[in-house]
């Protein structure tokens, strides 16, 4: 297995996050509209299962994410290992 390459980004550069739904694998349980602390929440949920219809107001929280049983949720961007060089 080889090392991640290591990512370097200013600390001015935002990182672009996006929060979706793999509809495929959502079995619409509505634990994502629960535990969203946002008002109004980032999800809402269809007859199949969870849309994302405000991700403006999105704090990163993951709670989703974590609390999501089929691990439906994915928030992208979100790169931890990612190096900050000064501005």
């Amino acid at each position: 297995m080889s090392a991640r390459p290591t990512v370097q980004r200013r600390e001015d550069e935002p990182m672009e996050e996006h929060v979706s739904v793999n509809a495929e694998e959502c079995i619409a349980c509505g634990m994502c509209v629960e535990v969203c602390p946002t008002t109004p929440c980032v999800f809402q949920m269809n007859d199949v299962a969870a849309v994302v219809v405000h991700l403006e107001v999105c704090e990163e929280c993951m709670l989703c994410v974590e609390n999501c049983p089929t691990n439906a949720i994915v928030m992208t961007g979100r790169d931890e290992s990612a190096e900050t060089l000064p501005t």
